[in-house]
């Protein structure tokens, strides 16, 4: 259960990503001088700006700490680093998603039941390569058949969706490197009687 600490450190980071991680003074944090929220309800500035690069190598080079440290027990960080700036495509968020399902697949302590598919929302083309990696996450339930890494039609992510699709894939993840108990699991305590 040592893995529960790195990884609660990305969902936070993935968390603060998500809403803009604004850097807040004491009086704005007490609730003064509070920016008014627009009328969609949000208080970033700009919420069309994609995800980064940059962005997408910092989360997933934590990431990559943390399931060294915690599950695969190993010193080695493989996270992409991109040369070039600029926004970040969902083809290579999708490949570093599925660098790392492969990096902790052979630490999975159950095969869990698939998940359902819709491969006609999947939006990445029959001839890219990311799409077998998107059908394979979805499957195993990584990635959320209706989620906007799979569904969108835009070539990147918004922060709100990136860190949701961190923080979904974290909690897979988490579930499938634990050996489920009894005791703590529902669907397989006995009924009384």
């Amino acid at each position: 259960m040592s893995y529960f600490c790195p990884i609660s450190k990305i969902l936070l980071g993935a968390f603060l990503l998500s809403i803009g991680s604004p850097k807040l003074t004491r009086s704005q944090t007490l609730g003064q001088n509070n920016p008014k929220p627009k009328q969609d309800g949000s208080t970033r500035q700009n919420s069309t700006s994609l995800v980064t690069r940059s962005e997408v190598s910092a989360i997933f080079q934590k990431l990559d700490q943390a399931v060294a440290k915690s599950i695969v027990q190993t010193k080695s960080s493989s996270a992409t680093t991109y040369p070039v700036a600029g926004n970040a495509s969902r083809s290579e968020i999708i490949s570093e998603f599925h660098r790392v399902y492969q990096l902790c697949k052979p630490k999975f302590k159950y095969t869990a039941n698939p998940a359902l598919i819709e491969l006609k929302l999947i939006t990445i083309p029959g001839s890219d390569p990311t799409r077998k990696m998107v059908e394979k996450l979805i499957l195993w339930g990584f990635i959320g058949r209706y989620d906007p890494i799979a569904t969108s039609k835009s070539t990147g992510m918004l922060p709100e969706d990136f860190g949701f699709a961190i923080a979904q894939f974290l909690g897979r993840l988490c579930e499938l490197t634990h050996t489920p108990s009894s005791k703590f699991s529902p669907t397989m305590m006995r009924e009384n009687g």
